[in-house]
């Protein structure tokens, strides 16, 4: 669906829970990114087709990353022209409202930026790397207006994933890497 002389980056897969998967794209000319989405149509193949542009009425927007929380879907992406972190809402994931047009509430550049909530909190996660070069995240009760970042001590670290885990076997198959133990991380445990 996308041709040959297109360029594609920063691809990320979105689990539904309706047992859907989705995979995510950058792509289009440079300065003209727009983020493609594509359904997987055999799991056993890892074929995915149905190729749709979503409509951000942005003209240039890289890094997409998707999430769904009670019922509805956010979507973040940088605007490659302001460079501004940017959230969308969705109930259908064919429409697209702007709920925060600019998530570090200053003029620093971010790339690769992810959302997490997590007991009704919401956490953000980006790559700083042109103004502080250190992966960094901001928390907040309102999605609508984030604090300040925090700089987590990940220098270096470029377009990282955020993972949210609650089965005890993923948690053990994670913390069982030998890397793990040395690796930087925030936590956040479950209130019961």
């Amino acid at each position: 669906a996308l041709g040959f002389n297109t360029a594609c980056w920063a691809p990320e897969l979105f689990f539904d829970d309706d047992d859907k998967i989705y995979l995510l794209i950058s792509a289009g000319e440079l300065g003209a990114m727009k983020i493609h989405m594509f359904e997987c149509t055999n799991l056993a193949n890892l074929t995915f087709s149905n190729d749709r542009t979503l409509p951000l009425y942005i003209d240039d927007v890289i890094d997409a990353s998707l999430i769904k929380y009670n019922g509805a879907y956010y979507l973040t992406v940088k605007n490659n022209t302001t460079s501004k972190q940017i959230i969308f809402l969705s109930t259908n994931l064919l429409t697209f409202t702007v709920i925060n047009s600019n998530v570090l509430n200053m003029n620093v550049e971010c790339e690769g930026g992810q959302l997490l909530n997590i007991n009704d909190r919401w956490y953000f996660y980006g790559d700083t790397w042109y103004n502080y070069g250190l992966y960094c995240y901001m928390q907040t009760d309102d999605i609508t207006n984030f604090g300040y970042l925090i700089p987590n001590g990940l220098f270096g670290l470029r377009h990282g994933s955020v993972l949210y885990l609650e089965d005890r076997e993923a948690i053990n198959l994670i913390t069982s890497i030998e890397d793990y133990n040395t690796t930087s991380r925030i936590k956040e445990t479950r209130r019961l």
